[in-house]
């Protein structure tokens, strides 16, 4: 298999954790560690949302936010 950040080579490693063994993927070059939980959050994960436009500023609350500075 191929790294998704070096394309590198992956090999199959066992990791314990907490009394329990994983079987994960592990890029040989950059260390990337690779297993379902990690798969599944990366396959969920959503676009980034548009940016909002600003509120637009009126003066009256310029003036407001002016005299609260000095």
């Amino acid at each position: 298999m191929r790294c998704t950040r070096c394309a590198g080579m992956q090999v199959p490693d066992i990791i314990s954790e907490g009394g329990e063994r994983t079987i994960v993927l592990r890029c040989v070059t950059c260390g990337d560690i690779v297993d379902r939980v990690i798969v599944r959050n990366r396959r969920r994960r959503q676009p980034p949302q548009p940016r909002r436009p600003r509120t637009p500023l009126y003066a009256a609350d310029w003036e407001r936010r002016r005299a609260a500075v000095i």
